[in-house]
């Protein structure tokens, strides 16, 4: 076979496709749609000594999560997109490779993309498949 160097733009992308859902697979809970929640956790979906159930505001998301960890901090981003007139947000958990089993609760709040704030319905994808009402 000759090597087309019109065609090197394709073979490229095409490799890095590869290798970015490889490493999806290998390194993070991906939920539908291709929604990647990153390192594991758990929303805290009740009220409890844990923390409060998740809530949307003009403040901010508010969401209590638990998740393994030790000593080293621990990332947590929040992910958005629109469909619509509906919005769905996540939380994608980076725990920079720390292997402790210690359980750690953590309430976070986010600032919320104004998109997200004017959708007529908005969930919280969690990383158990099953999602969150909150507007």
């Amino acid at each position: 076979m000759l090597f087309r160097p019109a065609l090197l733009p394709l073979l490229l992308a095409a490799t890095a496709l590869t290798f970015a859902g490889g490493c999806e697979l290998l390194g993070g809970l991906s939920g539908s749609g291709g929604v990647d929640f990153g390192d594991p956790y758990t929303v805290v979906r009740e009220a409890s000594d844990l923390g409060s159930p998740p809530s949307l505001d003009a403040a901010g998301l508010h969401v209590s999560v638990t998740h393994s960890a030790g000593c080293a901090p621990h990332d947590f981003r929040l992910r958005h997109r629109i469909r619509g007139d509906a919005a769905e947000v996540w939380l994608h958990h980076d725990d920079h490779g720390e292997m402790c089993e210690a359980l750690r609760f953590q309430r976070l709040t986010f600032t919320v993309p104004r998109a997200v704030l004017s959708a007529t319905t908005v969930v919280l994808l969690t990383p158990d498949g099953d999602p969150i009402p909150l507007l």
